[in-house]
């Protein structure tokens, strides 16, 4: 008998939370018998990994590099060939853009699709109505739902599916990433891991941080990720906070460690992850963390109270400064109790959101759609 295909459709060449997110699931998707095919750029982080893991893939570009972005028309033109050459029994768009763009296309070949949305941002009445075309749409969290659904999103269509995460505790030591970097062991380390743009709040990290680092002489700041963005507000954006960690009581005490693929050896080095984020649907880092009971402050926004719960880790107001300030000051100043409240979340995440969780709803949606069950709400999953 011949394999159900899931064309999944991916934007970007890079490896970021919803790629990882996607192939968290993937072992899990291949041996309930389903046959994946990744869409996808080939070359990249995201190109490397998929054929580490011996992915089926075909060629998909969204962002040729050196060359102008091409018109929407053109793209679902390509896509149009693209489905109907590969032929699969359903198409899922792994983000919220891919979903805007197959859900008409799909409808016009005829095509089962899932638009996965992984995003907290407004959309024109057009893009509603296009994603609005997907037999079923996935969202990472209620908040993410239920955002897009009081914009106009069909909600007999939407359902969330919680990324989920495989916990994996690292070899390596924090005197091992201290070393590297030259830092004293006993000094502590604050951490921030994500990419480098305004939605992630670095800019109000590091306001946070200078009255930290006024009172508190053995702390210092890793940022870990990298800009994407090649828009010249990102790029301003970007600058403005290196020139702002050189500046007193921050210089000498930030380390910019860019992109890097030992994430989880850095989160088991640091003291407390802050994620100051303006918003945050779901996130993945978040879920690491608190796997390998790392304490967090992180801001109330998005999907984060979802991960957390009650009691799982500091939750500040994202407008308050001071608040960001003090619950850094008071996890740094009581490490016992921050300890204790970090167990609670890795304990709820291995609960709520394991990857092996997530994987069995994905493949209950794909069933569904397949077998034309592409109605009801995601509450009753």
């Amino acid at each position: 008998m011949e394999l159900q295909s899931i064309l999944v459709l991916f934007e970007y060449e890079t490896l970021n939370g919803g790629e990882r997110s996607f192939l968290a699931t993937l072992d899990h998707v291949c041996r309930a018998g389903l046959r994946i095919i990744a869409a996808a750029p080939q070359r990249g982080p995201l190109f490397e990994q998929l054929q580490r893991l011996n992915v089926e893939t075909v060629a998909w570009d969204v962002h040729e590099p050196g060359l102008p972005q091409r018109q929407q028309s053109q793209l679902r033109e390509d896509l149009r060939r693209l489905i109907l050459h590969v032929g699969p029994d359903l198409v899922h768009s792994n983000s919220l853009a891919m979903s805007r763009l197959v859900g008409p296309v799909a409808t016009d070949c005829q095509t089962l699709s899932i638009g996965h949305v992984r995003d907290i941002v407004g959309l024109s009445r057009k893009a509603i109505c296009d994603v609005n075309q997907n037999n079923r749409l996935l969202f990472v969290s209620w908040a993410t739902c239920h955002f897009h659904v009081a914009r106009g999103i069909d909600g007999t269509k939407s359902y969330v599916v919680h990324n989920g995460i495989t916990p994996s505790r690292p070899d390596s030591i924090a005197t091992d990433l201290k070393k590297s970097l030259n830092i004293q062991p006993q000094v502590r380390l604050i951490g921030f891991v994500g990419q480098i743009g305004m939605r992630k709040g670095i800019d109000r990290l590091l306001a946070a941080c200078e009255p930290v680092f006024s009172n508190l002489n053995d702390v210092k700041l890793l940022i870990v990720g990298e800009r994407f963005s090649r828009k010249d507000e990102a790029v301003d954006h970007e600058q403005d906070l290196r020139d702002r960690s050189n500046r007193e009581p921050l210089a000498g005490r930030v380390h910019w460690l860019g992109w890097r693929d030992d994430v989880p050896e850095i989160l088991t080095s640091l003291d407390l992850l802050v994620h100051p984020a303006r918003q945050e649907p779901f996130g993945r880092v978040l879920l690491e963390a608190a796997s390998l009971g790392v304490p967090v402050v992180a801001t109330d926004v998005g999907g984060t109270r979802e991960l957390f719960g009650r009691g799982g880790g500091r939750i500040v107001d994202p407008n308050s400064l001071d608040h960001l300030s003090s619950a850094i000051s008071t996890v740094l100043a009581n490490p016992a109790e921050a300890a204790l409240t970090a167990s609670r979340a890795g304990s709820r995440v291995a609960r709520l959101f394991s990857a092996t969780r997530a994987a069995g709803k994905l493949v209950r949606h794909y069933s569904q759609c397949i077998k034309g069950k592409v109605h009801g709400r995601g509450r009753k999953m």
